[in-house]
């Protein structure tokens, strides 16, 4: 994917064009806005706020315009607008301000915790608004395809919702961030995004904070805690990260084999609790500090 960081880093014409491109692209198959989310981030990080802005500009009038003359309506420009482009240059902004990895990942689950909280003080019942929202969505599919879900599985996977959502784009936004940093880095500063990744370090009092969230949940209980539990859901997101960071060092310091990378993503990718084990790695290297304790010395880029 390094040619595409190198367009659009050829100049400000070629980042409009491939900004505009991939924006089409979104449109066609929504999981192309991780890219277009990248190459903001990287003008942003490499070459400044403002550019990266210009850069969000044409993306994003290429994302509402399109979609209002092919789909008759902005909306689904305006989605992939709020999912992928306006997120990817605003936490970039906040990495090339801070320098600091550590920085943009608290700002995404900050971020994400508020419109959470939000969400159910605007919604109130969050759960018979997922149900309603779902059924909207899913049911005349279903009917046609002579498929049905009783009650309580609509229940289950209304109260899941806000959930996989917070989590997902906690996830999707620091990692659009770190592709980027990684595309800036292979193009000018070789071996920085492994030495910044390796060196990861979320701040004390947010692993914490993670810890507290988790036991109020315990305390209250299991279906009395839906908020506690969607904040906790994110939270873990955001530490799961530093999980992955220790692992990535202690591979690399340790001279081990890169199986040990691909096994650890393909589990990440297949059990969602994963998440849950990165966090609580993060967790015993805040106490144990592992890089240190048990990494064999290995000279960084």
């Amino acid at each position: 994917m390094l040619f595409l960081a190198r367009y659009f880093m050829e100049g400000p014409k070629q980042a409009y064009l491939g900004a505009a491109a991939l924006a089409v692209l979104t449109l066609l198959f929504s999981p192309v806005g991780f890219l277009l989310g990248a190459g903001i981030a990287l003008v942003t990080l490499q070459v400044g706020i403002r550019q990266g802005a210009q850069v969000l500009a044409a993306g994003a009038a290429t994302l509402l315009v399109l979609s209002q003359l092919v789909l008759g309506a902005p909306w689904t420009g305006l989605v992939g607008l709020l999912e992928f482009a306006l997120p990817a240059w605003l936490f970039a902004a906040v990495l090339r301000q801070t320098g600091s990895l550590a920085s943009a990942i608290l700002m995404v689950v900050w971020l994400v915790g508020v419109a959470v909280i939000g969400f159910h003080l605007a919604v109130g019942d969050t759960v018979a608004w997922w149900q309603d929202v779902l059924k909207r969505v899913f049911q005349p599919a279903m009917e046609q395809a002579q498929v049905s879900l009783d009650a309580a599985t609509w229940k289950q996977l209304a109260e899941l919702a806000t959930t996989m959502l917070a989590m997902s784009m906690t996830i999707l936004w620091i990692g659009m961030v770190l592709f980027a940093r990684w595309w800036q880095a292979a193009l000018y500063d070789e071996g920085r995004f492994r030495q910044e990744f390796h060196n990861l370090m979320l701040p004390r009092q947010f692993i914490w904070l993670t810890g507290l969230v988790a036991l109020a949940g315990l305390i209250i209980g299991p279906g009395q805690h839906g908020l506690i539990s969607e904040l906790f859901g994110v939270l873990s997101a955001g530490l799961m990260f530093q999980g992955l960071a220790v692992i990535h060092a202690l591979v690399d310091r340790r001279q081990m084999s890169s199986n040990w990378l691909f096994a650890t993503y393909v589990l990440l990718m297949l059990f969602p609790q994963m998440i849950l084990l990165l966090a609580l790695l993060a967790l015993i290297d805040l106490w144990l500090d592992l890089r240190q304790r048990y990494a064999t010395p290995n000279n960084e880029d």
